[in-house]
């Protein structure tokens, strides 16, 4: 009997409950005020959000947002205005744009405070995993801050504009939109070794723009016009659904944007399915949730931002892709009145 009851707890203690989950963003500050709007931007691989903020007195701001303290203003009230584009894989540094006093680009580094990024009209999109290296643009023209150090990375073949958008986790891969000879909006990636050197996605009709990159800089994905591409080490093909994309996870097998039928994970075993299909699945509770936006996926592929009317209130939201386990308790209690009713009959 001994043996049995250990063999229904070990049964009990290997199985595990698997669940997703989302959470709004709200609009209640730390220090206890309320602003109007907060749009997440960009999470961390540790599920850190940052925000764009909106109230009547400043205007727009920048914020972060963690499960443990909240939403929470990181720069100086005299740094107003526009907010953050992006934020470091680990988490520690938050890229974005404000006035100070004149319309330029930042760094925030938790720890260190707020780098003013150099450049005419400097504005950063991306940052690398460690927060060490940053993309943009500065004056019409792509660029990256290395430790604060501005290096403009040139045009495309008889270009004469470009912005800088993605960059790999190391910092060495550039992303982005500019002009190529004879004037046509295109998309490229740039690397110290091979300058910038066109995508060419594929064809449609509309705009050319790049929204997603693999940690190594290997995979983009972006569009032209609403048919998505992804580019891999130079071949591009379409991703077989009609819309935007949003971004990409670290190692590509994940990409999220947006259909006619609503939010979409797309993977590549099954295509684009609606996210919140996927996570109802994965055991989260959607209740009183209308998904309606998203802007970004963790490099790791576990968490997702956006926004979506939650009980008729528009906010943002940070949800959970990751299937994670959680103490089997449950299991284990029924397995134990299972395996005691058993005895009993035995008995």
């Amino acid at each position: 009997m001994h043996k049995l009851l250990s063999l229904i707890f070990l049964i009990g203690y290997s199985i595990s409950a698997y669940s997703a989950g989302i959470t709004a963003i709200g609009f209640v500050m730390s220090d206890g005020s309320t602003v109007s709007s907060a749009r997440p931007v960009a999470v961390s691989n540790g599920g850190v959000v940052a925000v764009r903020t909106a109230d009547n007195v400043v205007g727009y701001n920048s914020a972060m947002w963690t499960q443990s303290g909240g939403l929470e203003i990181f720069l100086t009230p005299s740094y107003t205005n526009y907010g953050p584009n992006d934020i470091s894989s680990d988490g520690s540094t938050i890229v974005g744009r404000g006035r100070y006093p004149n319309t330029q680009g930042y760094s925030w580094r938790n720890g260190s405070g707020t780098t003013i990024l150099t450049g005419l009209r400097s504005s950063p999109h991306a940052v690398s995993a460690d927060g060490s290296v940053v993309a943009g643009t500065v004056g019409g023209e792509a660029a990256i801050w290395v430790n604060g150090v501005e290096q403009t990375i040139g045009f495309l073949p008889g270009g004469d504009q470009s912005h800088g958008h993605l960059i790999s986790a190391d910092g060495s891969v550039v992303a982005g939109t500019g002009r190529a000879a004879g004037g046509v909006f295109t998309t490229f990636v740039w690397t110290a070794a091979n300058g910038m050197i066109d995508l060419n996605l594929g064809p449609g009709i509309g705009s050319h723009t790049v929204s997603g990159m693999s940690s190594d800089g290997s995979m983009i994905v972006g569009g032209v016009g609403n048919i998505p591409y992804l580019w891999t080490n130079g071949v591009s093909a379409p991703l077989g659904f009609q819309g935007g994309v949003d971004g990409m996870s670290g190692d590509g097998s994940m990409i999220v944007g947006k259909t006619n039928d609503g939010v979409i994970l797309w993977t590549q075993e099954d295509g684009a399915v609606l996210l919140a299909d996927y996570l109802t699945a994965n055991g989260a509770d959607l209740t009183g949730w209308n998904l309606m936006n998203i802007y970004d996926i963790s490099e790791n592929g576990q968490w997702v931002v956006g926004d979506g009317n939650y009980n008729g209130i528009r906010q943002g939201f940070i949800a959970s892709l990751t299937v994670v386990p959680v103490p089997a308790a449950v299991y284990l209690f029924g397995s134990a009145l299972l395996g005691l009713g058993w005895m009993r009959r035995r008995a």
